[in-house]
């Protein structure tokens, strides 16, 4: 398949973004002023300075940045009656927006395709939860991409658009799947993703490399662990039917979840309590290597999420 398949922008196009060294950043959610609430903020990976960019009397929570940097697209619960979902805001806190176009129901966990044209998302209503794509520019209707009545969530796009991985429950337990969504996206029929992980790590917040479609980062809890806990994975795609190579990069004491891959594949963001009783970000090396803690003085801090 090939990105011919999906529609070009061209009602709201996209600038185009020059990247420098201040560029750098990291977009998480965190309650920066101890109110309770968890505000959506940017910083560099060192941690020096910060920026709110959401803070209302809801939790935002970050989801994905788009690919050119212009805007983050994160979830929070509104409204009356409350429900959780989809929200649209510039990097400089500016023009936010419902994403239009949503599902019936609670609409979260969602990401960008590597064009910036589609956005594919969790979808909960009337007890089942499956994974939808609408496109950014407002043109047209969500598209179903599973029907399972299982728990269908956490998807993300591999770096050609073609495909996503996901976590479900579908086969009784939650692994990793994989599922071709050109097809979909362009009129055809729901079919059955392919499986890629069958034992008894409980999987989850499943990322491609964004330089690399057979390489994949996840937290997993393994219950037959000397010291069971969550742990950041990377696992390698070994081929149809085949299943993938998994090894622990982060080894720690602290839940490790949450991880996300630098933009050139690199590095690695993630979430731990491994040095506080909170959940503080981190980083490392690709390999697992120099972890370290991003120091600022924020409390309760999730969902980190990396654009240069």
């Amino acid at each position: 398949s090939t990105a011919t398949a999906t529609p070009t922008v061209t009602s709201t196009p996209t600038p185009t973004v020059t990247r420098t060294p201040l560029a750098d950043r990291i977009a998480f959610s965190a309650d920066d002023n101890a109110d309770g609430w968890l505000d959506l903020l940017i910083m560099p990976p060192d941690g020096s300075s910060s920026s709110v960019i959401v803070r209302k009397g809801s939790d935002s929570l970050m989801n994905d940045w788009s690919p050119d940097g212009q805007w983050l697209l994160f979830e929070s619960r509104r409204g009356d009656p409350p429900t959780t979902q989809l929200y649209l805001v510039r990097s400089d806190g500016t023009y936010e927006r419902l994403l239009a176009n949503l599902p019936p129901g609670e609409n979260t966990q969602a990401s960008f395709s590597p064009s910036g044209n589609w956005i594919v998302f969790r979808n909960e209503n009337a007890g089942q939860a499956d994974l939808y794509a609408v496109r950014f520019d407002g043109l047209g209707s969500a598209v179903k991409l599973t029907d399972d009545a299982a728990n269908d969530r956490q998807p993300d796009w591999s770096p050609d658009g073609s495909k996503i991985v996901f976590a479900s429950n579908r086969d009784g337990q939650p692994d990793l799947y994989t599922l071709d969504v050109i097809p979909i996206l362009s009129g055809g029929a729901v079919t059955p993703p392919t499986r890629l992980t069958n034992n008894l790590v409980e999987e989850t917040n499943p990322h491609f490399s964004p330089v690399n479609s057979s390489v994949l980062i996840f937290a997993g809890f393994d219950p037959t662990a000397a010291t069971p806990n969550w742990e950041i994975y990377l696992g390698t795609i070994l081929g149809p039917g085949s299943g993938i190579a998994a090894m622990n990069l982060s080894n720690s004491l602290g839940a490790d979840m949450e991880p996300a891959w630098s933009p050139n594949g690199a590095r690695i963001v993630f979430t731990s309590n491994r040095d506080s009783v909170e959940m503080e970000i981190f980083t490392m090396n690709a390999d697992g290597s120099l972890p370290a803690v991003i120091p600022n003085a924020k409390t309760r801090e999730f969902r980190p999420n990396w654009l240069y």
